[in-house]
């Protein structure tokens, strides 16, 4: 589970619970032991147990597809799948301009979002789950040496981008949930 809230008027009283994986906690900066803040947003990280906690009752009545991660908030406005929630979060403290500062920088964001996810993350996890976990039944060296081959190439096109940005981030001088 994981709990967050903002100081700011609007959202004052509301608390968020949301179930996610470990991956989350890259975002921010740790306060304590089990708490991070972003931007103004507090967030706390309870403890979860991976292939326990998405599996419980509690969080299958929920979310029935037992994904993580998972987000409800206080009103019971819930989303499953990492990049909405990471957007939606986002949102919630607009000037720190995690989207961007203005409609072409959020465009932007979105395209080194999709990016990582289609050129980078998909061929690597072809690779790791076809040979180190054995799930892909018939993987082969050719769809090996093709995933790899993709991956190097989107790895040394977003190397030589950042190369070139004299703030070495993606999209502007600051940090925007590109760079996470």
């Amino acid at each position: 589970m994981l709990w967050a809230r903002r100081s700011c008027d609007f959202l004052r009283t509301t608390s968020v619970q949301s179930f996610c994986s470990a991956s989350i906690s890259l975002v921010g900066k740790m306060d304590k032991e089990s708490q991070w803040t972003l931007s103004g947003l507090e967030i706390e990280l309870p403890s979860f147990e991976f292939s326990a906690t998405h599996k419980s009752p509690e969080f299958t009545q929920k979310f029935p597809l037992a994904k993580i991660p998972a987000f409800e908030d206080d009103e019971g406005f819930k989303l499953i799948e990492g990049m909405a929630i990471a957007r939606y979060v986002s949102s919630l403290v607009p000037d720190a301009g995690l989207l961007g500062r203005n409609a072409k920088e959020t465009a932007q964001v979105d395209q080194w979002v999709h990016f990582v996810e289609t050129e980078i993350h998909l061929p690597a996890s072809n690779i790791y789950i076809g040979i180190v976990m054995k799930f892909l039944p018939g993987f082969n060296e050719e769809q090996h040496k093709y995933y790899k081959e993709r991956a190097e190439r989107s790895l040394k096109f977003l190397e030589d981008y950042l190369a070139s940005r004299p703030s070495g981030l993606l999209v502007n001088d600051s940090l925007t949930l590109a760079d996470i």
